[in-house]
């Protein structure tokens, strides 16, 4: 036995569209104050300070990814001028080859930065400076 859905009525279809129709509105202040209260802007209606700080570490996240994209390229220019392939620099740092491929695009741990240096007879340092 197939059970049909019933179609809503006239009356029914009414009030579903004037619940949808229902707008909220919030003035400004209220929904300033809301963020305010939410501890997401300060009191002169700004950024807080808590999440502009978020702005500097993105900053300096970028600025990781750069000194990264460098070290990749001087793993490139040192392979090749040794003339080796990434397999043949993965086998002699003994890493998988996707690895030195990693390494070469700037995506790379100390660890792995340190066998590959070997690898390569080039000396590693790293300095806090």
């Amino acid at each position: 036995m197939k059970m049909y859905r019933q179609e809503p009525t006239l009356k029914e279809w009414e009030q579903m569209m004037e619940a949808h129709s229902k707008k909220v509105t919030v003035s400004k202040e209220a929904a300033i104050a809301d963020l305010q209260a939410a501890g997401i802007l300060d009191e002169n209606g700004d950024l807080a300070e808590h999440l502009r700080s978020k702005d500097d570490l993105y900053e300096q996240d970028e600025s990781a990814q750069e000194v990264c994209q460098q070290l990749g390229q001087q793993i490139a220019q040192a392979r090749e001028e040794r003339q080796l392939t990434q397999a043949e620099l993965a086998a002699r740092a003994e890493i998988p080859a996707y690895m030195v491929a990693q390494a070469e695009n700037g995506n790379i741990s100390v660890s792995t930065l340190a066998k590959i240096a070997l690898a390569l007879d080039k000396e590693l340092s790293i300095r806090l400076i």
